[in-house]
């Protein structure tokens, strides 16, 4: 008698304990990192008081991720993935609370700023793998489409939550609280991750050396390579960082030099886009039901470029707010719904035992893209304007995903 293939829903994901608790531990952390994200610039600028430094830390936030996650990976493999979660997890609670308390004694340098961004990044870069590992231990195989989007959507509305409270918050207690409140989320996302039992982690029973280690970083890289949907799958999301490089970075200045708006619909565009970005990853089990995988991605692709190339138009409208707000909103829910689409897809299709190890290179390539977006993008403002730049990335996005249709390792999506 054949099998029938229980039917996913959010309702059945409600039912996986562990995955739920998980996603509540995260979402603690992401609240914090919510307020932080506020709090952290003011406090650094506040120390700084320089624009240039500024972006050189949060520059330098991205290197360990970019050096460290492809070895990271492979290192995590060789440990248990929850005892990697919570040591992270405290370490960067311990690392940000001793910040707060050095600025709050006056004692903060920028030297020091610069060593705990690295410090809190290596961290991370250690962390993301794992806990990509510890999902198929927590979750049924079946329920990977509703129960990812449910986490990252549920995420998109906390991190709203923070943006929105962290101006209270920094208003009535000072900004060293935002950054407390940050280091009390990691410290008790770590804690609650720690109660959670589960069974199947795979841990390699290798010694630990040069040779080994190399050993195994290959097999992850051959792995990628006689897998072709997969490999695309990895190389697809750096490209998609790449094309969004000059959204988020001229966006700021398209709002204030080209639509002649204030911070307060630079504010709202975020929100907006925020909101977009947790539909589109809500709605990817549903839609993904109805729409051929290749199709979605493409489709998703094409409303992203014509939302992106939308922006050049509205400098000809004499009240601009609630068109940009529509088109941020496309932006972001057509984000969601590719970037949701490709996570799934990579989570049901690689084998466990190398999800650490493709994850730490997916990550590095994805993080690698921005500073090199950022270059390019810091080129070619010397010859076009912001509008027309967002034309060009809108019809350059546009055609490159309506080209994927002729790639066929992405036609088994």
């Amino acid at each position: 008698m054949e099998n029938v293939k229980q039917k996913s829903s959010y309702r059945a994901v409600l039912k996986e304990k562990n995955y739920l608790i998980f996603i509540m531990a995260n979402l603690i952390s992401r609240f914090g990192d919510s307020v932080d994200c506020i709090a952290y610039e003011w406090m650094v600028y506040k120390i700084t008081n320089s624009a240039s430094l500024m972006a050189l830390i949060f520059g330098v936030n991205a290197i360990p991720t970019m050096v460290l996650q492809p070895f990271a990976g492979v290192l995590v493999e060789r440990f248990n993935k929850k005892k990697v979660i919570v040591l992270c997890d405290f370490g960067r609670g311990i690392t940000v609370l001793i910040i707060a308390l050095l600025y709050l004694s006056g004692k903060l340098t920028v030297p020091m700023l610069f060593i705990s961004t690295v410090i809190n990044s290596t961290f991370e870069a250690f962390r993301s793998p794992a806990a990509s590992a510890v999902t198929p231990l927590l979750l049924s195989k079946e329920n990977y489409s509703y129960g990812m989007s449910l986490f990252a959507s549920s995420s998109r509305i906390v991190e709203i939550v923070g943006l929105a409270a962290a101006g209270t918050i920094i208003g009535l207690f000072g900004v060293a609280s935002g950054v407390i409140i940050d280091a009390a989320s990691f410290i008790i996302c770590g804690s609650i991750v720690l109660f959670i039992n589960y069974e199947g982690d795979i841990i390699e029973k290798v010694k630990i050396n040069l040779h080994s280690y190399f050993s195994d970083l290959k097999a992850g890289l051959v792995y990628l390579k006689d897998y072709k949907l997969l490999l695309n799958m990895v190389l697809l999301t750096p490209v998609i960082n790449l094309l969004l490089v000059p959204f988020n970075t001229l966006a700021l200045v398209y709002i204030n030099s080209s639509l002649h708006l204030g911070a307060e619909a630079y504010s709202a565009i975020n929100i907006v886009l925020t909101i977009g970005l947790a539909c589109g990853n809500f709605l990817v089990p549903k839609i993904k039901e109805k729409v051929k995988g290749i199709y979605l991605l493409v489709s998703s692709g094409v409303l992203l470029g014509i939302c992106y190339g939308s922006y050049y138009v509205l400098v000809n409208f004499s009240h601009p707010f609630i068109p940009v707000m529509i088109f941020s909103f496309g932006i972001g829910f057509a984000a969601g719904i590719m970037i949701m689409q490709l996570n799934v897809a990579f989570m049901e299709r690689i084998d466990n035992s190398y999800i650490a190890r493709t994850t730490g290179i997916m990550g590095a390539l994805s993080m690698s893209s921005t500073p090199l977006g950022s270059f390019i993008v810091g080129g070619i403002c010397l010859v076009f304007s912001t509008n027309q730049i967002f034309l060009l990335m809108g019809i350059l996005t546009a055609i490159f995903f309506v080209a994927q249709l002729c790639n066929k390792s992405l036609r088994q999506l």
